[in-house]
């Protein structure tokens, strides 16, 4: 991995950066599942109970009848079914790793791989909600050997759709809607010499003479501009996968095409309103990343012996995931085409995230003890530290982006090693090293 990252670039500005990331994310999701979890024993799917639902090794008791179905053993199929994906009809059940035959037991390593959230697994992130109640009731009644999971719901998760036509007609105008305004973002953004990597360069004239005179102005355009083309851009993309495995696969991969596998990828922006920062990375930014960056910090903290809502575990949490997500994406930064710096932009705008939510957190609780939040308009208050925060440090996250657009269009050569600046090469090859 440090050798595919140190010398790896591509000339398009999503490639450059993709390497990058898909490196470091298959590091990072790996060492998730594998170091600080034990996946073929805490992990378990929803899978329906009619076809090759692994039961090698396990003794033959505890056998029950289902309605309309097949003999069930300690809550799982018989061997002998010969059902693939798209041919199981039964109820749902917990599914734990199959050891037999290998095209079940493929088939759920797979999954497990590309289902970054865990919607349909027992370790699904806390702002997933969890399955219907009837799907609740189909799992309990099925299932011999219940795995650790939890069906709470929480304020601040994301929504889900009832039936696959809801699903797909939403996704499909998330789609056109991203579209169109990625379009009409790039219309405007190819104009300005900012997004063109130019970054000294000043606006083009047909700025409005009140946003030229006034520098702040133009950050706050630039901020703005380059937060919502970041957000439809991933937005975008993410809706494909309803669309193509619901909407084109439904009938070949069985239950990971029902609708409740695929809920929103953004939470409502009331969380931002009602927890600031903290509610802006926790809840309402896309949470695909989530599981990989938290599972580190839950296990120093089991291991010391810390209460997970103690001031130093939170702490310890914040500085594993920020650190993490920033290694992350200045792995990419690093592969980008142009003059980027991975550590003076991507890894220090991530790591002053979590500094902000931490100095929040405190702030907040100060701020409860004198009583001062009860003669406050929140909300108003809230959106004004997140705006505030936002304004001094998206732009460092958003300018590597820009010079590896400029750097793509100029087709420079694949060896980017004489655009960056020593030192901060040599630190993040230290933390891949590491890694």
């Amino acid at each position: 991995m440090a050798q595919a990252v140190s010398f790896s670039s591509l000339g398009g500005m999503a490639p450059s950066l993709g390497v990058g990331l898909v490196q470091a994310w298959g590091l990072v999701y790996l060492a998730a599942l594998l170091v600080f979890n034990d996946a073929q024993t805490d992990f378990q799917r929803i899978e329906r109970t009619e076809g090759r639902f692994g039961n090698a090794g396990r003794p033959k008791q505890e056998t029950t009848k289902q309605v309309n179905g097949p003999e069930l053993i300690d809550g799982h199929i018989p061997q002998e079914s010969k059902a693939g994906p798209g041919d199981r009809q039964g109820e749902f059940a917990w599914q734990p790793y199959p050891l037999s035959p290998f095209i079940e037991r493929l088939d759920w390593v797979l999954d497990l791989f590309c289902n970054f959230r865990g919607a349909g697994w027992n370790w699904r992130i806390s702002v997933l909600p969890p399955p219907p109640k009837w799907l609740q009731e189909q799992l309990h009644r099925n299932s011999g050997d219940v795995p650790k999971h939890s069906y709470r719901i929480r304020a601040g998760q994301v929504v889900t759709y009832p039936d696959r036509r809801s699903l797909l007609v939403a996704n499909a105008k998330t789609f056109i809607k991203g579209y169109l305004i990625i379009d009409a973002l790039k219309t405007v953004m190819m104009h300005d010499p900012y997004f063109w990597g130019v970054l000294s360069r000043s606006p083009p004239s047909y700025f409005p003479f009140s946003l030229l005179a006034k520098p702040w102005m133009v950050h706050m355009y630039r901020l703005l501009t380059s937060m919502i083309a970041i957000a439809y851009a991933i937005n975008t993309i993410f809706c494909l996968a309803p669309l193509v495995f619901v909407g084109l696969f439904g009938s070949y991969i069985g239950a990971r095409s029902e609708p409740w596998i695929y809920p929103e990828t953004w939470g409502s922006f009331t969380n931002v309103l009602d927890k600031g920062l903290a509610g802006w990375w926790s809840s309402w930014w896309h949470q695909t990343f989530r599981f990989a960056f938290e599972q580190p910090s839950l296990w120093i903290c089991k291991h010391l012996g810390l209460d997970r809502r103690s001031m130093p575990a939170k702490a310890i949490q914040l500085l594993t995931a920020f650190g993490l997500s920033g290694f992350l994406h200045a792995c990419g930064t690093y592969t980008a085409a142009g003059p980027t710096h991975p550590i003076s932009n991507s890894f220090v705008f991530f790591m002053l995230q979590a500094l902000g939510i931490f100095l929040e957190v405190v702030l907040s609780s100060i701020l409860r003890q004198t009583g001062i939040q009860n003669h406050m308009p929140q909300k108003i208050c809230q959106a004004i530290l997140v705006d505030l925060s936002s304004l001094q440090t998206i732009l460092a996250f958003a300018s590597p982006w820009c010079k590896a657009l400029f750097a793509s269009l100029s087709r420079p050569s694949l060896n980017q090693q004489k655009w960056r600046r020593a030192d901060e090469i040599n630190i993040l090859k230290l933390l891949i090293d590491i890694a």
